[in-house]
């Protein structure tokens, strides 16, 4: 760790009257961006945005939309809690360029590819030494969809706890498209089917007019993003499982002719 950058955690197994290396880490500083959010019942819905990067993979940055009513407060480390009436809000991806696997906060699970990471964090509550910040109702992340995954499909979240060392299982997000901009508010595709939802197909993913109306002020029609919904900010990672790369074909393989067993 160091003040001012994302801290890293790395895990070795060290035998008995022996010694291991522990790998090689890079520390990223925090986004330069940054964006003053007030909590409240009365609060508005807010934005805040994170720079643009750009590696080999595209261009992307990332936005947090914070619902209107949107309340905070920082976890310590024994437990406790302390309410937040003003959030200065940074959103700095880890996996950029080529330091970005040794920058990752952990360890990714065996199952998980490496794909997109970001630390979604608070000054104050990093200030405090906070644990992480809790909200009471999912904030939404949109991340420019760089990779041209599928719309409609889900985006495996899951997030970093420091406490335990280990990545955490969290609700799916999905890959969604404004089709179109009318009116002020945006027309949004959620299932694939290139249409836009009706209202009670966007109910089911809680969402809002509100929502889709601060879409339209974002975005131009035709962008793909994906949507993620989040209940705390620690670092978290959307991350889709291994696959064969484009252009694979399966085995040419002779019929198995043997019979099944009983």
């Amino acid at each position: 760790a160091r003040p001012g950058y994302m801290p890293v955690q790395r895990s070795v197994d060290a035998p008995w009257q022996a010694y291991v290396v522990a790998p090689e880490v890079v520390l990223l500083p925090f986004d330069s961006q940054s964006t003053a959010i007030t909590t409240g019942a009365a609060a508005p819905m807010q934005v805040a945005r994170s720079s643009v990067v750009a590696d080999q993979d595209g261009s992307r940055s990332t936005t947090l939309i914070f619902p209107s009513g949107t309340t905070a407060a920082m976890v310590m480390p024994d437990g406790t809690t302390r309410e937040l009436g003003t959030l200065t809000v940074r959103a700095t991806e880890y996996t950029v360029g080529a330091n970005g696997r040794n920058a990752m906060p952990g360890l990714l699970p065996a199952t998980s590819a490496y794909t997109y990471a970001v630390e979604n964090s608070v000054d104050e509550a990093m200030a405090a030494n906070a644990i992480s910040v809790q909200f009471n109702q999912a904030v939404y992340q949109y991340v420019d969809n760089f990779l041209g995954f599928k719309v409609g499909s889900i985006v495996p979240a899951g997030y970093y706890d420091r406490q335990k060392a280990a990545w955490i299982a969290s609700n799916n997000g999905r890959v969604v498209k404004v089709l179109d901009v009318s009116g002020g508010i945006a027309a949004v595709d959620a299932d694939g089917d290139g249409l836009p939802d009706t209202a009670a197909q966007l109910a089911a993913i809680n969402f809002s007019d509100e929502e889709r109306t601060r879409l339209a002020s974002l975005y131009t029609a035709g962008t793909s993003l994906w949507r993620v919904p989040l209940t705390h900010f620690t670092p978290w990672d959307y991350n889709w499982p291994y696959g064969p790369p484009p252009g694979a074909t399966t085995p040419n393989l002779p019929e198995d002719e043997r019979p099944a067993p009983d």
